[in-house]
């Protein structure tokens, strides 16, 4: 009896888990595309400010508009991809959770409440250890974005405010 019930948990587990990786690899394909089309707006954007700035003197009066949509532009892309983030995240730990309670399952044991007195190290296979480098990874990533923001922001208030009709770098 309980190795039936055991046999139709690792059958919904199973079937749970193949919805959970394809949630997943939606939420990846959709970060990396709002990060893919962020970039290129940017390099666009900037690109635009630099020919602008070429056909016109000084600008820095009119430079704020430019400046601002810019800046709007990242604020709703950071909306958009912290959302898209939380997500992955939330998702991919159900998936991670689930996998364990799969191999418990197929392994013929249960999980228990009560943690073991023995001292266990941390594997680097081991759930824990995957979503320390799944933060850290992600905190890398949204830390190279913003720096990339502050650079295309402080290069395009530069290129309006600052070039005299030469040529912008």
């Amino acid at each position: 009896m309980e190795s039936l019930q055991l046999n139709d948990s690792f059958k919904e587990l199973k079937l749970i888990n193949v919805k959970l990786e394809k949630r997943v690899r939606y939420y990846e394909t959709t970060a990396l595309n709002l990060t893919v089309a962020y970039i290129l707006f940017q390099v666009l954007f900037l690109h635009s400010a630099s020919i602008q700035s070429l056909s016109k003197k000084k600008q820095c009066n009119s430079g704020w508009v430019p400046y601002a949509v810019s800046m709007f532009c990242s604020f709703i892309f950071f909306l958009s991809f912290s959302a898209c983030v939380t997500r992955y995240c939330n998702t991919r730990h159900a998936l991670d959770l689930n996998s364990v309670e799969l191999m418990l399952i197929n392994q013929g044991t249960r999980p228990t409440s009560s943690s073991s007195s023995s001292i266990n190290f941390l594997k680097p296979d081991d759930p824990l250890v995957r979503l320390y480098k799944r933060r850290v990874y992600i905190t890398i990533i949204v830390s190279a974005l913003i720096g990339f923001t502050a650079v295309v922001l402080s290069a395009c208030r530069s290129i309006l405010c600052n070039s005299n009709g030469s040529s912008a770098v």
